[in-house]
């Protein structure tokens, strides 16, 4: 289990009620009290107080900077074979706990933000990143000051490169990276404007770790040099070693580094991979490594900080991610729940996952842009996604659908190509564009606006998913109050969930060994989908005189068929079962199928078949059965499912027009059981019971 901010500090804090109590590292009275969920302490002695982002500047500038002593520097001096002036530092101190020296690394602006401690190992002093505190160069704070910033690999080189600077009173600062392959994209908009030499070791971990950060900075960085190591310097040679031949003439050390630095990476690679895929990789390697949690442990997770009745949006989310890794078309989704209705807080922690893409709002120059990056590289989202199964998630597309209709038509134009694998755009400038190996899954926060917008005008790519009801919710006072609870500790939350997702994500079953359709469900997906196709089938007319454009048209049922197939596959790899004919998964596939269509379509289909024993139900009974609908909307919508062959309509016996459902609509609804088992936050929830059952 991972510690947190404070076990990792070395504080012994034991519960004491909902609090955790322990002696105060600034005061040494037993009177520190830490709040294990919100992360904060507060001393009641010394009224020393901050949360798990200030702790760590609070314990170096009360407790390890005053308890370093000389005999400390002497120790590192003695040990790395320096004069003692190498670690004339503001960034080293000594842990009194832990016994060991440490090192912290500041923002520009002065913040502490990271804390490393030196360890012996194997014999050798190196300096360790400690668990639950982030990553984060050292010396930064230094480089407003400068033109010229030399970055050396590692706090030894580090260390050795600023003091030489400061020994030839070079016009430059010098940070230190905290590995090879650690570089990472927020940490190169520090550089914008700035003159960078990389000093790598001389080693295949250097050159990987040069490759990456030369794709990542050069965007932003005035000019990028690296220095190429001469064949006389054996493998593993590094900065430190170069200034501790050189130690009492760093300037000859400076020159040989200034005669061989090239614009080049070294190790012979002069076209690095760019800097999503060395940013793609790095994350798959780390996200690869962590504990695997099951899919009970991440609804813990989630039920800690928010109100869910249930956790079918989650793992409708996650189910989707995993159709990424099977053959064909992965899914779109659109996830409909009113403003403010947890749709962001359920995707974002989603969007994590290393394949995961999450942008706020969607344009066509987002998707292909006729612009071109310092160098050539392409700053399209699709080049991104090129040749890589990947998943766009998508914080909220309702601005699209109500926004600019030629710029819809232009998104929703792109996306119909892409969804079979290639686009082509040639832009007036000359840029011409191509993706050929696209393969990405769409999951999008939307308001029930989207019900304005048929099937068609989408290209009937889109699953839909209604999160919560649009009335009549009985639980929104409780979700304020469990977003008021959660003020100030947003961060916390969504990073505990952000990992709790991609723990979820380890350790499965590989796609390849996914359950495969069995008679009996391939039975019950096909009358899904053919009662989903019918449910969105169109009878253009002129919305003044009525008049038909064109015959009803309703599409193939193939394509649903195929996409709830592989819902029911990523279901089930999120849950870890070998059959889709699962309660759990078929469940949530038939509730996708109910909810794709628009939603007044469903209410009355919902509306006749609770009244299919009535021997004549009239519009009247319809109109009170739907009082949230307006009469001309009930009616143009039986109009259309009596052209599309829904419903039909009859004499009723009081001589006015009556209506039912077609048998083979009934027969559908009552052996799937469509409108029944549905939680009490479904919009057709009528008061049934739910039961969640495991496999079936």
């Amino acid at each position: 289990m991972t510690k947190n901010i404070y076990e990792v500090l070395g504080w012994e804090l034991m519960e004491r009620g909902s609090q955790l109590v322990g002696v105060c590292p600034f005061c040494g009275k037993e009177k520190m009290y830490v709040d294990p969920d919100k992360l904060v302490f507060h001393c009641k002695i010394c009224s020393a107080k901050g949360n798990s982002s200030s702790v760590v500047g609070e314990m170096f500038d009360k407790v390890y900077r005053p308890a370093l002593k000389q005999f400390h520097i002497r120790q590192l001096a003695e040990a790395r074979g320096m004069p003692e002036d190498m670690f004339d530092s503001p960034s080293l101190g000594y842990d009194p706990i832990g016994k060991h020296v440490v090192i912290v690394g500041r923002k520009p602006d002065g913040k502490i933000v990271a804390l490393r401690r030196a360890i012996k190992l194997k014999g050798k002093l190196k300096w360790l990143q400690m668990e639950s505190i982030p990553l984060f160069p050292m010396g930064m704070e230094e480089i407003g000051k400068h033109k010229t910033i030399y970055i050396a690999e590692g706090e030894w080189d580090w260390m050795a490169t600023r003091r030489a600077l400061r020994m030839t009173k070079t016009d430059a600062a010098s940070i230190s990276l905290p590995g090879a392959s650690s570089f990472k994209k927020e940490w190169a908009e520090f550089f914008s404007g700035k003159d960078l030499i990389f000093l790598y070791d001389n080693d295949k971990a250097g050159f990987d770790g040069a490759r990456r950060a030369f794709k990542i900075a050069k965007p932003y960085a005035k000019t990028l040099q690296f220095l190429h190591w001469t064949e006389n310097k054996g493998d593993g040679y590094d900065a430190h070693d170069l200034f501790k031949r050189r130690v009492s003439n760093p300037e000859i050390a400076l020159k040989y580094i200034s005669k061989n630095l090239k614009k080049t990476v070294p190790g012979g690679d002069d076209n690095p991979r760019s800097a999503q895929e060395v940013a793609v990789e790095t994350a798959a390697h780390e996200q690869e490594n962590v504990e695997p949690i099951s899919v009970e442990g991440l609804h813990t997770a989630f039920n800690k900080w928010m109100h869910l009745q249930n956790c079918d949006l989650l793992d409708v989310t996650m189910g989707c991610l995993w159709t990424v890794f099977l053959p064909g078309s992965p899914l779109w989704m659109f996830i409909v729940a009113p403003p403010s209705g947890s749709k962001s807080e359920t995707l974002m922690p989603a969007s994590a996952w290393h394949r995961c893409h999450a942008i706020s709002n969607v344009t066509s120059r987002g998707l292909i842009s006729g612009y071109q990056l310092a160098g050539g590289e392409d700053p399209s989202l699709f080049a991104t996604l090129n040749d890589r199964p990947s998943a766009i998630i998508i914080k909220d597309m309702t601005p699209v659908l109500t926004g600019n209709p030629v710029e819809r038509e232009e998104i929703f134009g792109i996306l119909r190509d892409a969804y079979d694998g290639s686009v082509q755009k040639v832009f007036g400038n000359g840029v011409r564009r191509v993706y050929e190996k696209l393969k990405f899954g769409v999951i999008a926060g939307v308001t029930p606006a989207v019900d304005a917008f048929d099937s068609v005008a989408m290209g009937e790519r889109f699953l839909k998913f209604r999160a919560d009801k649009e009335l009549e919710r009985d639980d929104d006072e409780t979700k304020a109050a469990r977003a008021i609870m959660n003020c100030g500790v947003e961060n916390s939350m969504r990073e505990e969930l952000r990992e709790a997702c991609i723990r979820s994500m380890v350790g499965k079953k590989k796609p390849e060994e996914v359950a495969k359709p069995d008679q009996q469900f391939a039975e019950t997906v096909s009358r899904l989908a053919g009662f989903c196709a019918k449910m969105r089938a169109v009878a253009p007319s002129d919305k003044f005189s009525d008049v038909q454009s064109m015959s009803p048209l309703r599409e193939a049922p193939a394509r649903l068929a195929v996409q709830f197939t592989k819902l029911a596959q990523g279901l089930s790899i999120h849950y870890g079962v070998d059959d889709l004919n699962d309660q759990r998964v078929m469940r949530l596939v038939k509730r996708i199928a109910v909810h794709t269509p628009d939603i007044i379509t469903m209410r009355v289909v919902q509306a006749l078949y609770e009244l299919r024993d009535v021997p004549s139900t009239n519009m009247a009974m319809l109109k009170s059965k739907l009082s949230n609908v307006s009469p001309a909307t009930i009616s143009f919508v039986t109009t259309r499912l009596t052209r599309t062959k829904v419903i039909e309509t009859f004499e009723g016996i009081d001589k006015m027009k009556a209506y039912h459902m077609s048998e083979s609509a009934v027969k559908v609804i009552k052996d799937l059981e469509l409108f029944d088992n549905l939680p009490k936050n479904d919009p057709f929830y009528r008061g049934r019971r739910m039961i969640i059952k495991g496999k079936k």
